[in-house]
């Protein structure tokens, strides 16, 4: 009897855990936004602490563990919410503040071309992919009308069926994975850089979060008219 109470306890723990849903939204809202924008908060004990420590002067590169940080938090943001990272403690110059800002704006640039680079290579394979199904198609409709061996046809017809697969996995998977990876790092190059001593949990107020999203989107904005 202890045995069967055991095992449908079991069942029952384990159906529990399979059925437990959350609201990720909720949590998501309460967590970094406010006034139209997401805030990622962070607390640094010096410069090396964003800036890596390998990095030498003008060629500066962003702490590991910091990118990581930030990156970690960012995966969980809408798209459609501009960023402010707001780095507390630390101690920084008006200097090293410049610094570490141009460092992360310039790793997020190579980030951003790298994906439209990506994009391009894709564009590419895409287009190689739909010349050669058509080339391969109109072989085999030619030999409608020509003697054609059954061993040639059948090697054509995948040829064929491999582009047709291939080019759809690209335009409607791989190419969307890719615009939407894009997407998150333009919104990562993008982000209001704050600094603060300690950290306050006070948003900006609407006409400056307002503002702030103008600046940062202004632009692209003008792009998507």
């Amino acid at each position: 009897m202890r045995l069967i109470e055991q095992r449908r306890r079991e069942r029952e723990t384990v159906c529990a855990f399979r059925n437990r849903k959350t609201d990720y939204r909720k949590h998501v809202k309460a967590f970094y936004l406010a006034n139209g924008l997401a805030y990622i908060s962070c607390n640094v004990k010096d410069y090396n602490d964003v800036i890596d420590s390998y990095s030498v002067k003008g060629y500066e590169w962003p702490n590991a563990d910091f990118v990581r940080y930030i990156e970690d938090n960012a995966t969980y943001i809408p798209i459609e919410y501009p960023i402010v990272l707001d780095i507390c403690g630390g101690g920084f110059s008006d200097k090293q503040k410049a610094t570490i800002e141009h460092s992360l704006r310039e790793y997020y640039k190579l980030k951003l071309g790298e994906m439209q680079d990506d994009l391009a290579e894709t564009r590419k394979k895409s287009w190689f992919l739909l010349i050669w199904g058509l080339i391969l198609l109109g072989i085999l409709m030619a030999g409608l009308y020509f003697a054609m061996p059954a061993m040639v046809r059948e090697v054509l017809m995948i040829g064929l069926w491999f582009c047709l697969w291939e080019g759809l996995n690209v335009v409607l998977f791989e190419r969307r994975e890719t615009v939407a990876q894009k997407s998150y790092i333009a919104q990562m190059e993008r982000m209001v850089i704050n600094f603060s001593e300690v950290f306050v949990d006070e948003p900006m107020d609407t006409k400056e979060a307002d503002k702030s999203v103008e600046e940062l989107i202004s632009e692209e904005r003008a792009l998507c008219k």
